[in-house]
């Protein structure tokens, strides 16, 4: 294209206005040039695009018309990257959420330790229930 430029613009092949040394440093400029300043301007292309190539609805119909395997083929590559990420997070909050369900739903520890349970304090003796156990019988 920059050849064709001067072409129009000088009547002629640019290596015949400079050296070609010259003539290759400066299309390397120009490509500097566009290829920094391209990017800044895209924004004023967005709108245009998507009105003109209409692929939204496009690309909506073609997506309703996917079966449940066919979506998840679509989907796949878009999680494949962040997969061992996803695995991970999941564990950690599995093994927390299972941490506090084992701190949060214990049933209150025995105060007896596993000993034999003491009677209450109303309870009687074991035989005609008024003295205490171990005492004599009056």
């Amino acid at each position: 294209y920059v050849d064709g430029g001067a072409h129009i613009l000088f009547g002629g092949r640019p290596t015949e206005l400079a050296s070609a040394e010259a003539w290759s440093a400066t299309k390397q400029q120009i490509t500097d040039q566009v290829v920094e300043g391209l990017p800044k301007q895209l924004h004023r292309v967005h709108g245009y695009v998507d009105v003109t190539l209409a692929l939204q609805p496009e690309i909506s119909e073609q997506m309703k018309q996917l079966s449940a395997a066919e979506f998840e083929q679509v989907l796949h590559p878009i999680f494949q990257e962040d997969e061992l990420t996803l695995v991970v997070v999941g564990g950690v909050l599995g093994l927390i959420v299972g941490y506090a369900q084992a701190i949060f739903t214990q049933p209150e520890s025995d105060p007896n330790d596993g000993k034999a349970p003491i009677p209450p304090a109303d309870a009687g003796g074991p035989g005609d229930g008024s003295a205490p156990t171990g005492a004599p019988p009056s």
